[in-house]
């Protein structure tokens, strides 16, 4: 056995002592995090008119239900535009996508809005400095130079329909100074571009945009909605806990409680009695009370019940 004083078994003392806190504390931030009250996460979408033609109704209801938030791209007006007419479905989605977003210019509807031609970066090459160097590009496309002159010696470019959209893409998440929701964790709830485009959902990547389909994005939410139900009763288990003891004892309507006992019996029976409808309607007439038992003149004195209701 060491001797007392030992500095390293001092030392060993400290260290347990020490990581016992730790864990302490770690108990209690998570118990602390479980009675936060769950917030859904949002997400905030930027859509093309390649998803809003076959789903703006969906759309709608997201917004409203304030599952997400829905920003499209100017350019994406001159899109719908050109869809418009006709009696196919994706013609008829397109003229209620411009109504839809007709009115929220009007008459703004919270959680969806129009990004206007100035909130993009005044050129592509501002857009550059977001580009991830490690991310190959999906396909041959025009060269650029450094100063963005487009001589065809540079970095390869994405298609102009393709800039117009990541520029109000890129500016929306790194320099509108919005302030998005956050979840239980803590993190901003993320930006996401919806396009059933593949080829926009590949540059998109390039320049470390979360890039996804209607499909995948209907599972979001799908998945959002499931965990955060579960999130919710938990929470709401852990508020209001059941007590074993009134659990067990059942409370004053069990075997011990008021109306056993002495007399008990007795107001059994008379709950037991049939009550006369015409009694119950309101109607206490004379007509309306019922002889019970032997008639009056039966009966000895103070004894029994002569009239009952």
């Amino acid at each position: 056995m060491e001797p007392r004083g030992n500095p390293k078994l001092l030392e060993r003392f400290a260290v347990a002592r020490l990581q016992y806190t730790v864990n302490e504390l770690r108990t209690q931030v998570d118990h602390d995090r479980n009675l936060t009250p769950p917030v859904r996460k949002v997400f905030h979408c930027v859509a093309d008119e390649s998803v809003l033609t076959v789903k703006i109704a969906g759309f709608k209801t997201w917004v409203s239900e304030g599952f997400i938030t829905l920003a499209v791209p100017f350019c994406t007006l001159d899109a719908l535009d050109d869809t418009k007419k006709g009696t196919d479905s994706k013609n008829i989605n397109s003229r209620e996508t411009i109504r839809y977003l007709e009115r929220c210019q009007v008459k703004p509807i919270r959680g969806a809005k129009v990004l206007s031609a100035g909130e993009m970066f005044v050129s592509w090459a501002e857009c550059e400095q977001f580009r991830l160097p490690e991310i190959l590009v999906p396909s041959p496309s025009p060269m650029m130079e450094a100063d963005g002159s487009g001589s065809g010696l540079g970095t390869m470019l994405p298609p102009v329909w393709i800039q117009k959209i990541l520029n109000s893409m890129l500016y929306k998440i790194h320099n509108s100074g919005e302030r998005r929701s956050a979840s239980g964790d803590g993190a901003e709830d993320p930006v996401i571009l919806v396009t059933n485009y593949e080829e926009l959902r590949n540059w998109a990547a390039v320049f470390g945009i979360q890039a996804v389909d209607l499909v995948t994005i209907e599972r979001m939410i799908d998945a959002e909605g499931w965990d955060f139900q579960n999130r919710k009763q938990r929470y709401e288990a852990l508020m209001s806990p059941v007590s074993p003891t009134r659990a067990g004892r059942g409370g004053r309507s069990g075997s011990f409680g008021r109306g056993g006992g002495r007399g008990g019996r007795r107001n059994s029976r008379t709950s037991e009695q049939p009550i006369d409808p015409e009694f119950s309607r309101g109607n206490h007439s004379a007509a309306s009370y019922t002889l019970r038992g032997p008639p009056p003149g039966g009966v000895a004195r103070g004894c029994g019940r002569l009239w009952e209701p």
